[in-house]
């Protein structure tokens, strides 16, 4: 091969290797930025903030069901809080009160056939919760307003005092109740998870669900 030959062939190889090196500076460059996108993602996915918007969905979903029902039924639909199965139920105030007389301990047997039966028709449904999130009930008296968008998530630790829907703290409590015209009693709930927490309301005229900041301290 004559010394041009070799010379090209050089230049050849050493481009080729400059084109690789300047392929792996980019593949380099998307996955840094890959990384920096997904990784605060992640992070924030796993966060007390991600958990509650996660968990609030829920419970809203829950709260637009109850006031449907409320309206076609012409009945009242009390949101409530199980502290033993860590739940927020929803059911049919009159034939759940009714029902609920036969349990004076408020432990309820869901397999009874007596429940079974009387529930087939009425309307009852619940969201679960895992042990990492608790439940509290809070009245209309203790949402501060204007609402401040910016401390819906709020770190502060709440009074101690409890919305007390029933007499047994083991036993369940009436968080809010829906009308049958869909309006509610303006009461609440707040989900806790570690040290934040959320709290969500329904609005009294229309009964809607929506996030409020939560008095802490004395009205």
């Amino acid at each position: 091969m004559s010394k041009d030959g070799q010379a090209s062939s050089i230049r050849k190889r050493a481009t080729k290797q400059a084109f690789t090196l300047v392929e792996l500076i980019v593949v380099l460059a998307i996955v840094a930025v890959l990384v920096g996108i997904s990784v605060p993602a992640i992070a924030a996915f796993g966060s007390p903030k991600e958990t509650l918007r996660k968990e609030g969905r829920r419970v809203m979903r829950l709260m637009n069901e109850a006031r449907q029902v409320a309206m076609s039924r012409k009945v009242r639909v009390e949101i409530r809080i199980d502290p033993v199965l860590n739940e927020i139920r929803a059911v049919e105030s009159h034939a759940y009160r009714a029902l609920m007389a036969n349990y004076p301990d408020g432990l309820v047997d869901r397999e009874d056939e007596e429940w079974i039966a009387f529930m087939s028709n009425r309307f009852e449904r619940a969201v679960s919760f895992g042990e990492e999130i608790s439940l509290e009930g809070f009245s209309i008296e203790e949402i501060e307003v204007p609402f401040d968008e910016d401390d819906a998530f709020q770190r502060l630790d709440l009074p101690e005092t409890q919305y007390d829907g029933a007499e047994d703290a083991e036993a369940e409590t009436v968080a809010l109740t829906f009308s049958h015209f869909g309006g509610s009693d303006g009461g609440g709930m707040t989900l806790r998870f570690k040290e934040t927490s959320l709290n969500i309301a329904a609005d009294i005229l229309t009964g809607r669900p929506k996030v409020v900041n939560r008095r802490v301290g004395e009205p």
